[in-house]
């Protein structure tokens, strides 16, 4: 390995006598240069090595920080695949997941699937949104919005209508 007994001692010579003498203050300067250059210079560790080591701790660490994030990606929310799975799971296309994420989006929504919930929640975001549009995008959208909603809530309204006709016999 390095031999440090050199720079030590040289160290703890200079760091000893703490002397205002001129003269010894200006021995004491030299031999602090001469620790700093035996540092720097082919002495104890040159500046390849240096940067080297430096270099190895910083992909050390961020080899740390992206296993630390690998472990624990789960852990947090993810709305988005929430919505995409919640969407195909209730039979929406592609074209339709896309439909209500620009409505939800423009309605300033935190998720799409808030529009999901309830077909009230949907009628009044849908109104405001349509209402909000051009006219010649209207038509087209609301062609759209309405396949969502019948695929969303059109067995809702049937199965209410068949319990609220079973509950009054």
């Amino acid at each position: 390995m390095f031999d440090l007994s050199y720079p030590i001692s040289l160290l703890a010579q200079a760091t000893s006598g703490a002397s205002t003498d001129p003269a010894e203050t200006g021995t004491s300067v030299e031999r602090l240069n001469e620790i700093s250059k035996n540092l720097t210079s082919e002495g104890l560790i040159s500046s390849h090595w240096l940067i080297i080591a430096i270099g190895l701790v910083l992909l050390l660490l961020s080899s740390l920080s992206i296993m630390q994030w690998w472990q624990r990606r789960h852990e947090q929310s993810h709305p988005w695949l929430l919505y995409l799975s919640t969407a195909r799971y209730a039979g929406l296309g592609l074209r339709h997941q896309w439909v209500l994420f620009w409505v939800a989006r423009r309605q300033k929504l935190l998720s799409p699937i808030t529009l999901m919930l309830s077909p009230g929640t949907f009628d009044v975001h849908i109104k405001a949104y349509l209402e909000s549009q051009p006219s010649w995008r209207r038509e087209g959208l609301q062609r759209s919005l309405q396949e969502v909603r019948d695929i969303l809530y059109g067995d809702v309204v049937a199965v209410s209508h068949v319990l609220e006709a079973g509950s009054a016999a």
